[in-house]
């Protein structure tokens, strides 16, 4: 459990399976903490600007893409267009440093829990919920066969995982997160709580729901 004096120190990195709702739970965690929350959509923003990167090439560069990138060299590239893997994995990890560095705040998404895998004060939490309960959140799979659909996301998480191990970090698995916990039946609200719950004291949470009032 973190220690109530270092609540003001902490950065809280949520990640989640494809068709999780990390997003929606953090911004429910930052109102409970009362501090600032950062998006996907918010790294990109800041990683196009420190980094000097088009936004629409860190959009058009997915995980899948740099995956595949990742094992070649620069001159394979169309420089222009689209920079080496390497340069657009450091924008989205300089970002979320970036935009961290002026104090507590919650990020999902962006796999900011890379960026911050080796620093001090960081709670990194993932949330996962079944394939069904998934496939509901996505326009673009609802449409599909059940089972075709279920296999899609399944090749999907495993292509997040491959991505994620390329940067020597385990996506998923308990010994990178120090919360993990299945979603399925919980509200935003409530699986915030949960969250909350595991880190810090009752007597916290009522102190700071008191500061916002």
């Amino acid at each position: 459990m973190i220690d109530v004096k270092d609540l003001k120190k902490s950065i809280i990195t949520i990640d989640q399976q494809i068709g999780g709702d990390g997003e929606g739970i953090a911004i429910e965690l930052a109102e409970l903490l009362n501090a600032p929350f950062f998006g996907a959509d918010d790294l990109l923003s800041e990683a196009a600007r420190e980094s000097g990167i088009e936004k629409r090439v860190l959009e058009k560069y997915a995980e899948t893409r740099l995956l595949a990138a990742y094992d070649f060299t620069a001159d394979d590239y169309d420089k222009i267009k689209f920079p080496p893997a390497g340069r657009l994995i450091a924008a989205k990890s300089a970002a979320a440093l970036a935009l961290a560095q002026n104090g507590p705040c919650v990020i999902a998404g962006g796999h900011a829990s890379i960026a911050f895998k080796d620093k001090k004060n960081v709670v990194r939490v993932f949330v996962h919920a079944d394939a069904e309960t998934r496939i509901q959140s996505l326009p673009e799979y609802t449409d599909m066969n059940p089972d075709a659909a279920v296999e899609k996301l399944m090749k999907a998480d495993l292509k997040r995982t491959a991505y994620y191990r390329k940067l020597n970090s385990e996506w998923g698995t308990a010994p990178f997160y120090q919360l993990v916990f299945d979603t399925v039946g919980l509200s935003h609200k409530k699986s915030a709580l949960r969250i909350f719950n595991f880190f810090f004291d009752s007597d916290t949470l009522a102190g700071l729901q008191e500061k916002s009032a």
